[in-house]
């Protein structure tokens, strides 16, 4: 295998340090020189898991606040439709009672004045069956 930074293989640079240094000088230099490789592979390694590690938990702190605000929209929704339907209910309740008050008016105006009641109501009859012949009748 050719070394990346030199362009040298295993074995030329093995016999070069055992010119160097000899036999056993040799193999203690190789030994080293992969000892520092792997210690060094090793802390490259570990800052990798580190820094994995530390944006696994930003991205679960993220979503942790992430689930909070949802609840708190949730939350802030639920009371507003809670709000909004007290405030149909109370409208409805107004227009029942308003249209409550207003028939017993017209119940006591027509009392106090029957004939002219009478009157009324026969002359809306006519007009709305003027109306209805006209809408029903083909047109020219």
């Amino acid at each position: 295998m050719t070394d990346a930074s030199t362009g040298i293989s295993g074995a030329a640079r093995s016999e070069a340090l055992t010119e160097k240094y000899g036999d056993h000088d040799a193999g203690a230099v190789l030994t080293a020189s992969e000892q520092a490789c792997e210690h060094t592979s090793k802390g490259v390694v570990e800052t990798v898991k580190d820094k994995v590690h530390d944006a696994s938990a930003g991205a679960s702190a993220l979503l942790n606040k992430a689930k909070d605000t949802a609840q708190e929209w949730a939350s802030s929704t639920a009371g507003a439709a809670v709000h909004v339907k007290n405030v149909a209910q109370n409208a409805a309740s107004s227009a029942a009672d308003m249209a409550g008050t207003f028939g017993r008016d017209v119940t006591a105006l027509i009392r106090r004045h029957p004939r002219t009641a009478l009157l009324i109501g026969f002359g809306a009859g006519c007009l709305l069956a003027q109306v209805l012949r006209r809408a029903s009748s083909p047109r020219s």
